[in-house]
């Protein structure tokens, strides 16, 4: 989608001096290609935000930085000469990220941490690009989940779901046609926005993939631990954001506004969205004499819409008063075609031949909506034009953009709800917990996964330890035990490294068993706040 921005000047960062022999400065230019994008403004349009930095590497490694000083769509800069010859390799939005670059391979490697402080789509976003000339296009790296809160009492966010997390290191590579081939590390479970104080949307990047076993947001509100579960399986691309919806309650049901490419498939009942084939907008509110046209994003091939503003203006499928026909209700009248002489499409009361409309659907999704009345202003298309253009009936010698039509599917009703997590039974997930007893609430503060951190059982008597060095920490427990029973108690030597009141290595705890089933065991460090779970088998 092409932004609303005027280009800007580049300030130039401080670089190494120039290799002797190789000083000669290079201009490059920078664009953002669909669906790539480091700022979006309120009407959704894209493009380079002030403060973007980007690092060009040149063939042998070489590297210079620049900063955009100002929002664009696209930008030239120049270099000091301390990069030579191409091909060239950017990337951009790493914001405090460090950055590799292996020069045999053409990979720029990111290494992210999992959590931020700022929630910001630019600083969620990586985007990167190569090439052989000057003249760089980029793609995203990641995938992008948005959500949104209202209460002010919400300080945290944290998405799991196994293996979305991009924290570790990400070597970005290449292909033939300049598109991304990245190497993801699949070595987290979850990504964290901290530092919250106050409503707004918030953007969180994760590896691209489909996640069958579903996902949990826990949401840190006031004091209270809270978590919103789901076992229903998504998709995050690098093609679209994945919008959760506004988390205070819950989560909504996915909604999909997907492209009619058949006439077959559309039904009396159905709701649809008229949109314009070649340009990111649809039919809005109602005008004088035709109909507004509201900003909306589109998938990179056309397929659905994913982001929808609430001007869009959903149509009902009723049945015409001409065979093979469909009305259009906006749920207070009908579409029609109301001139012979003017371009004018409103809405009507009921529904006659001027308001039933024929519909002949191309399979790439050109769509012809012709209202079969005496009117011969009956065409209805969208005009390109300032404040986004209009929607309306034109006659067949004066035809204007082509449409398409966007189905639903999927549901508005709430989906999971927010509940609050209120004892360490709640939790399943082997690991270190930290207990209230008091509240009757836990909070991780290590989860262990297998394959990932590392989980050690032998046979017969349980001996396991885990393992995490994130953030600089080292978690260790081992338990010698024949047989873990609910209700009894056990000393087990504990080792947390990073951890208030673990300063002195290994400790020996009292746990008590709260829970055992399913080849796991809850334990609960008596008079304190250390609660386990481990796997018993």
């Amino acid at each position: 989608m092409a932004a609303a921005f005027a280009c800007a000047s580049v300030e130039e960062i401080l670089s190494p001096a120039p290799v002797p022999g190789d000083n000669t400065p290079v201009t490059f230019t920078a664009s953002v290609g669909v669906p790539s994008k480091t700022a979006i403004d309120e009407e959704l349009n894209v493009g380079w935000a002030a403060g973007d930095k980007i690092t060009v590497f040149d063939a042998q490694g070489r590297s210079e930085e620049f900063t955009v000083d100002e929002a664009c769509d696209s930008y030239s800069f120049t270099s000091t000469g301390t990069i030579g010859n191409g091909p060239y390799y950017a990337v951009a939005g790493y914001g405090t990220d460090e950055l590799t670059f292996d020069k045999d391979n053409g990979q720029i490697g990111v290494a992210r941490p999992s959590a931020v402080t700022d929630g910001g789509f630019g600083s969620a976003d990586l985007i990167a690009s190569t090439t052989s000339g000057t003249s760089f296009t980029f793609h995203h790296v990641f995938a992008i989940l948005k959500m949104s809160v209202t209460s002010s009492d919400i300080t945290s966010l944290t998405f799991t779901a196994e293996g979305i997390a991009t924290s570790g290191t990400t070597l970005i590579g290449f292909s033939n046609d300049n598109g991304i081939e990245a190497t993801y590390n699949g070595g987290g479970n979850e990504v964290t926005i901290e530092g919250i104080s106050g409503p707004g949307t918030f953007y969180m990047p994760v590896n691209p993939g489909t996640y069958s076993d579903g996902f949990t947001i826990y949401v840190q509100k006031g004091q209270k631990h809270m978590k919103i579960e789901s076992d229903k399986a998504f998709t995050a691309s690098t093609d679209n954001i994945v919008n959760f919806g506004t988390l205070d309650g819950g989560t909504p049901s996915s909604v999909v506004w997907t492209l009619v490419t058949d006439n077959g498939i559309l039904r009396v009942g159905d709701e649809i969205i008229i949109a314009a084939y070649d340009f990111d907008f649809a039919m809005g509110g109602q005008k004088t004499s035709n109909f507004s046209a509201t900003p909306v994003v589109k998938s990179y091939d056309r397929q659905n819409l994913t982001e929808l503003g609430e001007a869009a203006q959903v149509l009902t499928l009723t049945s015409g008063t001409i065979s093979g026909t469909f009305g259009l209700f906006t749920g207070e009248g009908y579409l029609y075609a109301a001139s012979s002489s003017k371009d004018q499409l409103k809405t009507q009361p009921s529904i006659d031949g001027n308001g039933s409309w024929s519909f002949s659907i191309s399979t790439t999704g050109f769509a012809t909506l012709i209202a079969q009345g005496s009117n011969t202003h009956c065409y209805l298309d969208y005009k390109n034009g300032s404040s986004n253009g209009v929607f309306s009936c034109y006659t067949s010698s004066n035809r204007q953009q082509y449409v398409s039509i966007y189905k639903k599917s999927g549901s508005e009703e709430q989906g999971p709800q927010m509940i609050e997590v209120n004892s360490f039974l709640d939790e399943d997930i082997p690991g270190v917990y930290s207990y209230d007893a008091a509240q009757n609430i836990s909070t991780p503060l290590f989860q262990y996964f297998e394959g990932r951190d590392q989980i050690v059982r032998v046979e017969g008597s349980l001996s396991q330890r885990f393992q995490n060095l994130s953030s600089g920490h080292l978690a260790g427990i081992t338990v010698n035990l024949p047989e873990i029973v609910a209700g009894n108690t056990y000393t087990i030597p504990v080792m947390l490294y990073g951890l208030q009141g673990f300063e002195d290595g290994i400790q020996e705890k009292i746990f008590l068993a709260k829970k055992a089933q399913g080849g796991k065991a809850w334990l609960q460090e008596e008079n304190g706040t250390l609660g386990l779970i481990i796997l018993t088998r």
